[in-house]
């Protein structure tokens, strides 16, 4: 097993170039690479419930699309939906 260490973070295209440089090894018949990965989870609070609209909870659909839109989330690809709890049964306010 060769494992590379970077002072940044590697990106996919700079797999292509380690390829290439593994390929011209000898000795190395296996070059399977790939980046490394985590998962991290956020929780959300205080977020209104209802949203814009006081007869509708919020959806999947809008959380997602805030999130996309927050450029704090440029370089981060979700695993999963975000889930949606009411805090409590009478509540307005929500956890994701």
């Amino acid at each position: 097993m060769i494992i590379f260490t970077t002072n940044k973070v590697v990106r996919a295209s700079d797999l292509t170039v380690i390829k290439k440089y593994l390929k011209n090894l000898e000795n190395i018949t296996d070059n399977d690479n790939c980046l490394p990965q985590s998962k991290s989870y956020l929780k959300i609070l205080e977020v209104p419930y209802y949203g814009n609209n006081t007869s509708n909870p919020i959806s999947v659909t809008q959380v997602e699309e805030i999130i996309m839109h927050n450029a704090m989330f440029n370089d981060i690809t979700p695993a999963a939906h975000p889930q949606i709890i009411r805090a409590s049964p009478r509540s307005d306010m929500a956890i994701i």
